[in-house]
């Protein structure tokens, strides 16, 4: 009897980890590297180089390959910016949203940011795309999570649901002091960066019906912020 009861609980464990094993690495960030057929870097130094460009995060490292076929690399400690057009198609991402400027254009700024460790001191140079300068510049950095596919054709049947590798975009402001504000809640977050405009700056949104989770919504959002008096 002992033995058919551990049998029981064996293929009950089987049947538990070949179910949700498979999810146990949702929103878990991975390595991923984006590829532009035509960029132009500029180091600290002041040096400028020009050729396809591929960046590597969450470890902000970047190659660039030259005219002569030599592939240059560089951290976001050597790098002051770097400007991509063209970005390759790979499948390996699931992406909602596209043919957004930002597919075809972008521009990265090596900024010191502290890794989303609120009370640490410590910083270290990271790269994000410059989406809206102004007196508060709205940036963007992306990653790799792991997620349920909920907009499958087959989601909502039982055992059909998979786990996806999906780009995702987190904002953050940059103060005319070089302080990086993540916006984790854009919604809630970006009017409370602006005293005393919130009203004003959501009433606009709704106006417009523009959503605070879109880079280029929220990019006009954030224009309309910093013009206010």
């Amino acid at each position: 009897m002992r033995s058919r009861t551990s049998d029981i609980y064996k293929i009950l464990f089987l049947l538990f980890a070949a179910f949700f094993l498979p999810f146990s690495g949702i929103a878990q960030q991975n390595q991923y590297e984006i590829t532009w057929r035509t960029g132009t870097l500029v180091l600290n130094s002041g040096d400028t180089i020009q050729g396809p460009i591929t960046l590597t995060l969450p470890n902000d490292i970047v190659r660039i390959t030259q005219a002569n076929g030599s592939v240059s690399t560089f951290t976001a400690v050597n790098v002051k910016s770097f400007a991509v057009e063209n970005e390759q198609e790979t499948n390996r991402f699931f992406r909602r949203r596209r043919n957004s400027p930002l597919d075809f254009k972008r521009e990265y700024r090596s900024l010191m940011w502290n890794h989303d460790k609120d009370y640490s001191n410590f910083k270290s140079p990271a790269f994000f795309v410059a989406l809206q300068p102004g007196n508060k510049t709205l940036l963007l950095r992306e990653q790799i999570e792991r997620r349920v596919d909920n907009f499958s054709a087959y989601a909502n049947y039982p055992g059909t649901r998979q786990a996806v590798e999906t780009r995702v975009e987190k904002f953050y402001l940059l103060t005319a002091d070089e302080r990086i504000i993540p916006l984790r809640n854009p919604k809630k977050d970006l009017p409370a960066a602006f005293p005393k405009k919130e009203k004003q700056i959501t009433a606009f949104a709704k106006s417009n019906k523009l959503e605070f989770n879109d880079p280029i919504d929220l990019s006009r959002i954030v224009a309309y912020a910093n013009s206010l008096p």
